[in-house]
């Protein structure tokens, strides 16, 4: 759907193409996979993209470990999986600032954050990843890092710290 930012980042890949050759695999499926592709088509990435549709089990770890960045151009949402997921397979990461991510993944560390519905920014992070194999190389020992803190002991852990606070608070 629009919100997702799928059509802003079909726009930035038009932007990028004279500059770099890509491919992007998309995954999931949604209600505007026609008009998406239709876009696609009109924009001349026939050959750049590939709708995959909904991805589980082993074709989605597939697509991660043979994808080199991972790109979320959602408007908003919380701290969506897939941004866990990426990171955990250690890909550098373009996405827009939405609320989870910009709460806990560090700028030029672990993300390079654009505005949402702003496909020449998206364009230039992406190009700039691509360009800068060092870059890339540290977010994605920082994305493998940081995934850790994400682990269910260490979540568990800090979930019993904050209720045993609550309940202590309650009957002090």
């Amino acid at each position: 759907v629009k919100e997702k930012g799928i059509f802003d980042l079909v726009e930035a890949l038009t932007l990028l193409r004279p500059q770099a050759d890509f491919r992007l695999a998309v995954a999931g499926v949604g209600a505007d996979e026609g008009k998406l592709q239709t876009e696609i088509r009109r924009a001349g990435l026939n050959g750049n993209v590939t709708l995959m549709g909904y991805l589980q089990g082993q074709d989605l770890e597939r697509a991660y470990q043979d994808a080199d960045l991972f790109v979320f151009p959602s408007w908003r949402e919380g701290l969506p999986l897939v941004l866990l997921e990426a990171m955990d397979y250690g890909l550098p990461i373009v996405a827009t600032q939405i609320r989870g991510a910009a709460d806990y993944l560090c700028q030029g560390q672990n993300v390079l954050f654009v505005p949402a519905k702003a496909p020449a920014a998206r364009a230039a992070a992406i190009l700039g990843l691509v360009k800068d194999l060092p870059l890339r190389c540290h977010m994605s020992a920082a994305n493998r890092e940081k995934i850790k803190e994400f682990a269910p002991d260490m979540v568990g852990r800090q979930y019993l710290a904050v209720l045993q606070q609550v309940v202590g608070a309650q009957v002090s």
